[in-house]
């Protein structure tokens, strides 16, 4: 491709042809393969040196920010397209449910890409049937934040617009 930049998301059921369970009614008597729902990330810039780093700060801060605290480990099961040393199983609550990864030299070839290709991948179908996250609730504040704070002593007969007015006024 000849753009410099490149970032794309995807959220859809998948078909996993290795996945013995059977899904929904196909309307005819038999059963549809189950098809979870993955969440998939890629990223490739012209000059970043390390797309991997930053999809893993992307899918860590996306996720984080809804409770999601993520491991990231040494791979579990590595695919043939993956980078050798460029990769990691993403873990929630013991659990793998998704990967990080650069494309290897080769894979890359294949697809015409120039510059280093980062991926990621999240079932997203696993993730939200585990044990609920904490909730993080605080308390509101009895006291908004202020950011001025003006006490008058104003007479009766003035009206609320002209006070507005007065301090509006340049």
């Amino acid at each position: 491709h000849e753009n410099e930049r490149v970032a794309l998301f995807e959220t859809a059921p998948v078909f996993l042809k290795d996945i013995s369970t059977a899904g929904l009614d196909d309307g005819i008597g038999g059963k549809m393969p189950y098809q979870p729902v993955h969440s998939a990330y890629v990223y490739s810039h012209k000059n970043e040196k390390n797309s991997f780093a930053y999809i893993k700060d992307c899918v860590k801060n996306i996720f984080g920010a809804h409770g999601f605290k993520f491991e990231f480990v040494a791979p579990v099961k590595r695919q043939e397209w993956w980078h050798s040393g460029k990769s990691v199983s993403i873990r929630y609550n013991g659990k793998i449910v998704g990967y990080i990864t650069v494309m290897n030299s080769r894979t890359q070839l294949i697809f015409g890409l120039h510059n280093e290709t980062a991926v990621a991948e999240i079932n997203l179908s696993e993730l939200f049937n585990m044990e609920p996250r904490a909730k993080l609730y605080q308390t509101i504040s009895q006291f908004p934040k202020i950011t001025r704070d003006v006490g008058l002593i104003v007479d009766e007969s003035k009206k609320y617009a002209d006070i507005v007015a007065a301090f509006l006024k340049e």
